[in-house]
């Protein structure tokens, strides 16, 4: 990698993504990837972190994400519609009917 500082992370994020579509294989790779690289950048915390994704070896699946609740669909809708009034980068945006 061209920053090889980000690269630990970067594979054990890999790992787990593998390891969340059950891609033993792939998941084992990045994994030892990750456990290398954190070695090579001398990153105690990634290299423990790096350690730890165990699971993988032991073909864990990776927990069930958790659902949404409408109470954060509706936020998320809003913010999104604000969103959308925006008309471009560094624009106002159009005002808002809610707010006064």
């Amino acid at each position: 990698p061209s920053h090889p500082d980000f690269a630990p992370a970067m594979f054990i994020h890999l790992a787990e993504g593998a390891r969340a579509l059950r891609e033993w294989d792939r998941a084992r790779g990045y994994a030892v990837a990750a456990q290398d690289s954190a070695v090579q950048t001398q990153s105690p915390t990634l290299e423990e972190e790096a350690a730890g994704v165990g699971s993988i070896e032991r073909r864990e699946p990776a927990p069930a994400q958790a659902e949404s609740t409408s109470e954060i669909e509706s936020l998320t809708m809003l913010v999104l519609s604000r969103l959308e009034r925006w008309k471009a980068p560094g624009a106002e945006p159009e005002a808002d009917e809610s707010s006064d």
